[in-house]
């Protein structure tokens, strides 16, 4: 048997796992496009077998192939753009002579190459993306890149993410590179993968990241709100622009913002101006600690305004801002101006016994209008024989909820900012610290039942 015919029967058996690959979906899309435009889903081989023989021997240079051609899947999800077969001759030119396309990068003695080295694959992968400014803007920061890569996954991570930088003018790879060590910084993560992952979830999510001055600063803010790990979450409330500061503050009132935000983008983008009397309207009606009752009310309220052009700056609030809270122990504290009614008192008593070595609860009475709640001794005591006060640190989740849901019940009909200041005072705990603890809970509980739906939500209404 010649070289010849081998080398074809290779090729013949390669295409018959490619193909039992293509019908098994796996590979569904390999999102390449042939001179009149059409998809290479099941040609790919007929048109280009004669390119890719050289360097398709085996089993598992067909996967080589694969993992690349997923790389150009990964560029069309996000772009929704071909790109064209005559890419597969980069492909072919990493495939022959990897050393040379990474001294023609200028990558040579860099740390990327070291740790992309450590699996063929995926330096296989870094040197096929098929598109050349991906590359030059690689190596035009490369300090940058070799200060975060330490580790085989990180590389790995790295690829992933330029793959979705390919073909994509919704991002300056160049600008956005050489930003991923102030994304490292701000979102705290200490594994350059995590960095990776974050900043390809925000490019799935359609965000433009053209500018850093611009989107880095929208990213700080989600991340202040929600923190760093939901990547996807975080990829959708920055399209909500500063939007998002509103909710820092509230209880579970994410998938709100993003319910409303899809109700209303179509028509901010069609009137800029429109953000603006949006973003006005928020600031002047949301206020710390608000609930998902309340913004979701507010939300479905801008709603309605906005599909029936109405002025936004004319429409009534639909609910009454909370009471402020005053800490005296004194029986007339100074109304500061406000009726009775927008007051709430909060006045110390003397010390619970000791409950144990390891509880430190305070006692304090919380008054608003004819409401006075405090709790017992014995109701604390109740608790406790559940949950440990923890001497020093951070309270637990189970034990704060339990005493608001405590809370809750001896307040009665008085609004939930009663028994909110109660908890917290109790606690010893500022409300801040109260309102994220609640909206974790909330959260971790809204993984399992899903977002609410909007704008009908009768359990929350």
């Amino acid at each position: 048997m010649t070289g010849e015919s081998s080398g074809r029967e290779s090729l013949t058996k390669l295409l018959r796992q490619y193909r039992k690959v293509v019908e098994e979906s796996r590979l569904p899309c390999v999102a390449l496009h042939d001179p009149s435009g059409e998809n290479l889903w099941g040609t790919l081989f007929d048109l280009y077998g004669d390119l890719l023989a050289p360097v398709l021997k085996t089993g598992n240079d067909l996967q080589d192939l694969i993992a690349v051609l997923s790389d150009y899947k990964a560029s069309f999800d996000v772009t929704n753009k071909m790109l064209p077969g005559a890419v597969l001759e980069q492909f072919v030119a990493a495939k022959s002579d990897p050393e040379k396309l990474f001294a023609e990068a200028g990558l040579s003695a860099s740390r990327l190459k070291k740790r992309l080295s450590e699996h063929p694959r995926t330096l296989l992968r870094f040197l096929s993306l098929a598109d050349s400014s991906v590359l030059k803007a690689v190596c035009a920061n490369s300090a940058a890149v070799d200060s975060l890569i330490s580790s085989k996954r990180d590389a790995q991570s790295f690829v992933g993410l330029l793959a979705v930088l390919v073909n994509n003018n919704q991002v300056d790879a160049a600008n956005l590179i050489a930003a991923l060590p102030q994304v490292a910084a701000l979102t705290k993560k200490e594994v350059a993968a995590d960095t990776f992952n974050l900043v390809r979830a925000l490019i799935s999510e359609n965000n433009p990241l053209l500018d850093s001055a611009f989107w880095l600063p929208r990213l700080a803010d989600v991340c202040e709100c929600i923190g760093s790990d939901d990547y996807i979450r975080i990829g959708r409330l920055m399209h909500c622009g500063s939007l998002v500061r509103i909710i820092k503050d509230t209880i579970g009132c994410e998938s709100v913002l993003l319910e409303f935000w899809n109700h209303v983008k179509e028509r901010v983008a069609a009137g800029p101006q429109l953000f603006m009397q949006i973003e006005t309207v928020f600031f002047r009606a949301c206020f710390p600690e608000m609930t998902r009752d309340d913004f979701t009310l507010l939300c479905r309220e801008m709603t309605r305004s906005i599909e029936l052009n109405l002025s936004l700056e004319a429409m009534q609030l639909p609910f009454k801002t909370p009471p402020v809270v005053i800490i005296g122990d004194n029986e007339a504290i100074p109304a500061a101006n406000k009726p009775q009614s927008e007051i709430i008192q909060v006045r110390q008593l003397p010390a619970f016994p000791e409950i144990s070595k390891s509880a430190r609860f305070r006692h304090v009475e919380v008054v608003w209008q004819n409401t006075r709640v405090a709790f017992e001794f014995s109701d604390l005591a109740s608790i406790l024989e559940n949950y440990r006060f923890p001497e020093t640190g951070k309270l637990s989740n189970e034990l704060v909820e339990a005493v608001f849901e405590a809370a809750k019940l001896l307040c009665g009909s008085a609004p939930e900012i009663v028994a909110r200041v109660l908890t917290s005072e109790t606690l010893g705990v500022s409300r801040l610290e109260l309102v994220k603890c609640l909206s974790a809970i909330e959260n971790a509980s809204r993984r399992h039942d899903g977002p609410p739906p909007y704008p009908e939500h009768d359990v929350y209404m």
